[in-house]
């Protein structure tokens, strides 16, 4: 721009526009300032095009990673090899599969097994996303839990929004909470307690409601003792 507004013709117009003086402009001069606006305008269209476009590229590849389209091939053969996943909390068993021959298949090209798709894979997508697909799919599975457990239910009659923590270290265990709420008049949580050593702690577990502007209306905290003795056995009393 700098090196354009110092053309003797486009200062000119500039100072008639600005300044009110009264340059004369040639003919070669006018077609100078319509060029340039012109190669301007060219230039101001070519670069919103090519933004658009790599704006549209990193779109597709972030939803290619982050929300990958995710289809199953299997063989209809049942065996007792149906451990497909395990994390810190659960279990996660075909009810009749073959886990060596159940793949999943992502962006219609990449063919994974379901644990190597979610903890040595590039895309971004959770075990959930994964079990909701098989409901889709009519996949029959179950799950396991690893560690004692027990449900934590939530009184909320004004069908407000909640919020709940997912985990919670303490000093001898570790707690994994999972929302398995079917509305929120009457929300449910699952809460595994994974030992870490020996010991007796109370452990508090805070819930917060909030209105659909965002603010929190109550607080809701559950206390649970947990006991832990040398095997890592686990004894637990909700207060």
């Amino acid at each position: 721009m700098y090196l354009i507004l110092k053309f003797k013709s486009i200062d000119l117009i500039i100072k008639n526009i600005l300044f009110f003086e009264h340059n004369k402009i040639s003919k070669k001069s006018l077609i100078i300032i319509i060029f340039f606006i012109g190669l301007l305008i060219i230039l101001f269209i070519s670069i919103s095009d090519y933004r658009k476009l790599l704006f549209n590229q990193r779109k597709a590849e972030y939803e290619e990673i982050n929300r990958p389209t995710i289809t199953f091939e299997h063989d209809n053969k049942c065996t007792k090899n149906n451990l497909f996943y395990e994390n810190e909390a659960y279990k996660y068993y075909f009810t009749c599969y073959d886990k060596d021959n159940f793949y999943a298949i992502v962006n219609g090209k990449d063919k994974l097994s379901i644990k190597d798709l979610l903890d040595n894979s590039k895309y971004n997508t959770t075990i959930d996303v994964i079990l909701s697909i098989m409901d889709y799919q009519n996949i029959e599975y179950k799950i396991e839990n690893k560690y004692p457990n027990f449900k934590i239910e939530i009184e909320n009659p004004n069908n407000e929004n909640i919020s709940a923590p997912t985990k919670i270290d303490s000093e001898i265990a570790k707690l994994i909470i999972t929302d398995e709420s079917k509305n929120n008049t009457s929300p449910q949580f699952n809460v595994n307690i994974i030992p870490k050593k020996s010991g007796n702690e109370i452990i508090d577990i805070e819930f917060e409601l909030f209105n659909n502007n965002g603010q929190i209306t109550k607080k809701i905290t559950k206390k649970v003792e947990v006991t832990i003795d040398e095997n890592l056995s686990i004894q637990y009393k909700i207060e």
